[in-house]
């Protein structure tokens, strides 16, 4: 773009700066499992110009796969389960901390969701 239309393409790249995805990370099984988020964040802001925040967990758990099963929402069907309660949490999140600047959101999010995964699954 920059070749054809150089005002084009700093608006392309303006509008790219002001833009930061987040992203919820669903079925965790354990915080150890998560993807490399930095590495995540590298690949955004090389190949998409984005910066990116890691914004939440949901946690893998059979009461989803058996709500599926029975047609009831998870909510209804299994409303402690750990895949309920993360959910519940997450949508506070997004209540509280949506329009907010989030940095060093992977360090964040590795050491909040150690947290979580300690407290729902106390015994593993």
């Amino acid at each position: 773009i920059r070749e054809i239309d150089q005002p084009l393409a700093q608006g392309v790249l303006d509008l790219c700066a002001a833009y930061s995805p987040r992203i919820v990370y669903n079925m965790v099984q354990h915080p150890e499992k998560l993807p490399d988020l930095g590495g995540i964040s590298q690949l955004a802001a090389k190949a998409l110009l984005l910066e990116i925040d890691h914004f939440g967990v949901v946690f893998q758990d059979n009461e989803v796969i058996e709500s599926i099963e029975r047609g009831v929402p998870l909510l209804k069907h299994s409303p402690e389960c750990p895949s309920a309660r993360s959910i519940r949490i997450l949508a506070g999140r997004i209540a509280q901390m949506w329009d907010d600047n989030l940095e060093n959101s992977e360090h964040k999010l590795l050491i909040n969701t150690r947290r979580l995964h300690e407290k729902l699954f106390p015994a593993l």
